[in-house]
């Protein structure tokens, strides 16, 4: 369970990221 929230944080962060970097 804590590897999977943990994956699923760092997908959520990645994503923000991206999201934030292409809107430039």
């Amino acid at each position: 369970a804590v590897v999977e929230n943990v994956h699923l944080n760092d997908s959520l962060m990645t994503l923000c990221y991206r999201i934030s970097n292409g809107s430039d």
